[in-house]
């Protein structure tokens, strides 16, 4: 992951494996501020909008289809996509630097 790389405080992947974990506890990945009780910013993580910003990107141009076998409309399936897979991720050890 590009974010790894760009800070030397997760060079090995101990510290790799200790980030991805304290991310996953009480979904702390979800929130811009997870630490902020009275106003967190759900799903405005740097990951999930990273991601949810190329999804968007991609589509541009083709027609909006309204749900996705969810009965939700299209952007909060892949939203809820989107953060399904900062959540595997996370969960995912990788085995190279």
């Amino acid at each position: 992951m590009a974010f790894f790389t760009s800070d030397q405080e997760y060079a090995t992947m101990e510290a790799r494996s200790q980030y991805a974990s304290a991310q996953l506890k009480d979904f702390r990945f979800v929130y811009e501020d997870p630490d902020n009780e009275e106003q967190p910013g759900a799903f405005l993580s740097e990951f999930i909008l990273r991601i949810f910003a190329a999804h968007i990107s991609a589509i541009q141009g083709y027609e909006m289809i309204d749900t996705v076998d969810s009965g939700w409309p299209g952007y909060q399936s892949a939203l809820a996509l989107t953060t399904a897979a900062v959540r595997l991720d996370y969960s995912v050890p990788t085995t190279h630097d």
